[in-house]
């Protein structure tokens, strides 16, 4: 019986080894977020006030960083290129915390008053030399509700 546990024991480690390579590609997959060294000529700007939008000049691989984001409020991000993926991160564009990754339009909150949009072609990090409009709207935050919306009338939030 010895003998068939140390014959059957490389196995096991293969198999091991298989799936520990397996988990860490898939959770590279899933949790893809890019990075970027190479700023965009049209960086920095400023954000814009709730229900207003902001759009810039962006190629894929390049970052703007966008000032005056308000922390905890919720923005829309999109390109000209449907298929672009965009990582948005704080305190810096390459190594910085992720605040969301995907494809656009992507909604995230911010969770700093500064934040990097770094744009790609794809998940993998993709390049492009040419330059795309970038839209980044804000989204309205309610914070109150009339008396009268409790009647049954109609509001009209912008």
């Amino acid at each position: 019986m010895n003998k068939d546990f140390y014959r059957i024991l490389p196995n096991v480690y293969r198999f091991l080894l298989v799936f520990a390579l397996v988990s860490v590609l898939w959770h590279n997959e899933v949790n893809a977020a890019c990075g970027s060294t190479l700023v965009s000529g049209s960086s920095p700007q400023t954000s814009v006030n709730t229900g207003a939008a902001l759009t810039w000049s962006q190629s894929a691989q390049r970052y703007v960083q966008v000032t005056s984001v308000v922390n905890g409020g919720v923005y829309t991000i999109s390109s000209a290129v449907g298929t672009d993926y965009f990582t948005i991160r704080t305190t810096d564009a390459n190594t910085g915390t992720v605040v969301a990754s995907g494809v656009g339009p992507l909604t995230f909150t911010s969770t700093a008053t500064t934040v990097y949009v770094v744009l790609n072609t794809n998940a993998a990090c993709g390049t492009d030399a040419t330059a795309r409009n970038v839209t980044m709207a804000a989204k309205p935050v309610i914070t109150s509700v009339p008396a009268s919306a409790c009647a049954g009338s109609l509001i009209n939030i912008t």
